[in-house]
């Protein structure tokens, strides 16, 4: 059976013409002696006139009937032309192209090319996402506007459409035989057709199965005499990697660069595209819209290329302020969707009658969800109505004045209704697709950086200079007055363990970038060689784990936004410091696959104990000068670091403990027990403590070697053992009670008593 199919393919491709197998093919295959399967005796009862056997089943077969009336040798019809390309021109003359801006050199360039007598094919070479088939759309738009010379004025654009062209093709000789009638067809139009061919380097190899010949090859001849005109387009890493190979096909193509336009052209590109989008979404776009999506998308979407970037962050903010107009917001989804999984909660616990506490707890939650929910909406319906307001009123005062309205509404509530596609809009976009503060809440984002300094002092004690020098940066960042080719800020945090230089970085990813999980650590004691720089960026190509990226590289390019700490870095290797010269003055730095990935967007956190003794001896011969301590410590960090490495990073001491600062930290590290041990009793215990038990475990911390961390050490041998097991000991644990921890007889002591609580 399977002999038989392939018999039919093959007689209904070749000889009958159709893409498909039916009856009379079928039917036409069996009678074919010369193709029969069946034994002699069973040929011998089918034999009958196969000519006339072949026009009767021919006759009953619609489609095989139609493709006989067009034979390619029928020249007027086209029919691969048809099947397997895309009138460009066509579309052009039905408006059904986009208008194309900002590329009259390298159309003119293609036009020279096409109007030579021989070698006349140009191949548009340049980075994904340059623009290089709209280049061609707007040779077609040309063409059928009349703005080319004569001699391409009645010329048609014809895209190649390879999927069509491949589907299908795996019989021996179908495809050979389909781009040989389509390469007739372009023949026989006596040169008003061009062919382009987009992702040109699918050519080399397509249709190359086993004993047959690619594309290219058969295109070559017909290049060769100039009687066929290609336009192709690739990027440069293909044309290497597949046309520079093969000299013969490559020259006769002319190479037409297409370099990624500037900010200007790219905003003239999106102006000219500005009716288009309006029309498809129905909104409104403000100029102010056009210049922020060209500045942001330049400073915050790497990876990608002008105009493809701009044109789709517009089309993005577009379809942002359709949606707001037309559905609930995704804030109000949010706690609708919390609401409905409460109360289903709630109503089993109130069926089985069980955890009162829980039930109580959830039906609070409730309670403020409900009270949430009810003031977004209200939120909601008042910028809805402005909106409307705004969009129905033809006073232009009138419009100001809603608009300022609607603009304290968002400063108030946050977005909800947007009215047209505004700078805000383009940058709220922006904000969701890297996680940087932008838009609306930039302002707000502003005021948290100047406070950033409080917040900072208040998870990283006794530590003020470097908080305000830490805070600086980021304020400088958050204003956009930084270089923007370099990290959001290079420090190195110099100073006796336990004194929270790693501490700092968790506060900044929280306050800085929105989430304590964006942060990369990378331990530098494992860069103790000098091979291990490959571990970074990723191996090189042929040792084991190439193509896997690099730990430092693959998770930047994954999480532009962050803080990158870099722990002990006294111990790396030199080699290993050398990497990162790159990283601190451009900001940017290529991995082993070649691709580059940007730091200009990070904030570089180093660590070091280097030369902690020696602060430790300034500090206690009374130098409490920040400044003074630094310029101290340079030569030292000099001498080990090396000038240049120091030269790129800002040196921030950190000093020893005061006993007060420490006791603070003790305080701290208490309230995070209580809350632990509460919530692993289901909220049946609350902790109560008096300063003693603060000043005992002070007094028991031995800080000069290990600083804080001394503290964490004294919790876990005294306060945590004895509520580890007042926990599991416990057999009454479902009666609400106090615990007050105390100290007696220089142990830590529980007592416990019972409190009422809410029916």
């Amino acid at each position: 059976m399977q002999t038989l199919l392939e018999k039919t393919w093959i007689h209904a491709s070749t000889k009958w013409q159709i893409d498909h197998i039916d009856i009379p093919v079928f039917l036409s295959t069996m009678i074919n002696f010369r193709d029969s399967i069946f034994p002699l005796n069973v040929s011998d009862a089918l034999c009958c006139d196969m000519d006339v056997a072949e026009e009767l089943l021919i006759s009953f077969s619609d489609e095989a009937e139609h493709s006989a009336s067009h034979r390619p040798t029928d020249r007027s019809s086209h029919e691969y032309l048809s099947k397997y390309t895309e009138n460009l021109s066509l579309r052009a003359e039905t408006g059904k192209l986009d208008p194309v801006t900002g590329r009259e050199k390298e159309v003119r360039q293609l036009i020279d090319i096409l109007l030579r007598r021989r070698q006349n094919n140009p191949i548009l070479t340049g980075e994904p996402g340059v623009g290089k088939s709209s280049i061609v759309e707007g040779l077609a738009l040309q063409i059928a506007s009349g703005r080319v010379p004569d001699v391409l004025k009645n010329v048609r654009i014809h895209a190649l459409d390879m999927a069509a062209l491949l589907a299908g093709a795996s019989v021996r000789g179908e495809f050979e035989n389909r781009l040989k009638s389509l390469l007739t067809e372009l023949n026989s139009l006596d040169g008003t057709a061009i062919l382009f061919i987009d992702e040109a380097h699918s050519l080399i190899g397509a249709g190359g199965l086993p004993g047959q010949t690619d594309a290219a090859n058969l295109l070559k001849p017909a290049l060769a005499r100039g009687e066929l005109r290609i336009i192709a387009a690739t990027t440069w890493g293909e044309y290497k990697k597949y046309f520079e190979k093969d000299g013969a096909l490559a020259r006769r193509f002319q190479i037409v660069k297409v370099a990624e336009p500037n900010q200007d052209v790219t905003a003239e590109m999106l102006r000219s595209l500005l009716p288009m989008m309006e029309k498809h979404h129905n909104v409104s776009i403000r100029e102010e819209a056009i210049t922020a999506t060209v500045h942001l998308s330049d400073r915050y979407l790497h990876g990608r290329r002008q105009p493809d970037k701009s044109v789709s962050l517009l089309d993005t903010a577009c379809s942002r302020v359709a949606v707001s107009q037309s559905t609930s917001p995704d804030a109000i989804q949010d706690v609708e969707a919390s609401l409905v999984r409460y109360q289903g909660e709630l109503a089993l616990l109130t069926q089985e009658r069980s955890d009162v506490l829980r039930q109580e707890m959830l039906a609070n939650k409730i309670a403020q969800l409900e009270e949430e929910l009810e003031q977004l909406k209200s939120a909601w319906r008042h910028q809805s109505e402005l909106v409307a307001k705004i969009q129905s009123s033809d006073d232009i005062s009138s419009k100001n004045m809603y608009r300022k309205e609607l603009e304290s509404a968002y400063k108030k509530d946050s977005p909800m209704v947007f009215e047209c596609v505004d700078k805000n809009c383009v940058a709220d976009v922006v904000s969701g697709w890297t996680g940087v503060p932008l838009g609306v809440c930039l302002d707000g984002e502003q005021q948290k950086a100047s406070g950033l300094l409080r917040c900072l002092e208040q998870r990283v004690l006794g530590q003020r200079y470097a908080m305000s020098a830490i805070a600086s940066q980021v304020l400088i960042c958050r204003a956009d007055l930084k270089d923007p080719v370099k990290p959001d800020g290079v420090f190195l945090l110099a100073g006796p363990s336990g004194t929270g230089k790693t501490e700092t970085a968790r506060p900044l990813a929280e306050f800085v970038y929105g989430d304590e999980n964006k942060l990369i650590t990378i331990n530098m004691t494992e860069f103790q060689e000098a091979h291990t720089v490959s571990t970074l960026k990723g191996a090189p190509p042929g040792y084991v784990g190439f193509g896997q990226g690099g730990t430092l590289t693959e998770r930047v390019s994954h999480n532009p936004y962050s803080v990158i700490l870099l722990d002990e870095i006294e111990k790396a290797h030199p080699d290993v410091l050398e990497f990162f010269f790159q990283i601190f003055d451009s900001g940017i730095i290529e991995d082993a696959e070649g691709k580059m990935v940007s730091f200009r967007d990070c904030l570089i956190i180093m660590t070091s104990n280097f030369a902690s003794e020696n602060i430790t001896n300034i500090w206690n011969d009374g130098e409490t000068n920040r400044d003074r301590i630094k310029e101290m410590l340079l030569p030292l960090f000099n001498e080990h670091f090396g000038a240049a490495f120091m030269g790129r990073t800002n040196l921030i001491p950190f000093t020893p403990l005061h006993s007060k600062t420490l006791r603070d930290i003790v305080l701290i590290k208490i309230d995070k027990i209580c809350q632990r041990f509460e919530q692993a009793s289901g909220q049946m215990y609350k902790i109560e403590y008096n300063d003693s038990l603060i000043d005992w475990i002070t007094h028991h911390c031995q800080c000069d070697k290990s600083g804080a961390r001394d503290i964490d050490s004294v919790l876990n041998s005294t306060v945590l053992p004895v509520l580890a097991r007042y926990l599991t000991d416990s057999e009454d644990n479902r009666t609400p009670k106090k615990i007050r921890i105390s100290v007696r007889k220089n142990n830590i002591t529980l007592r416990s008593s019972q409190f009422a609580t809410r029916n």
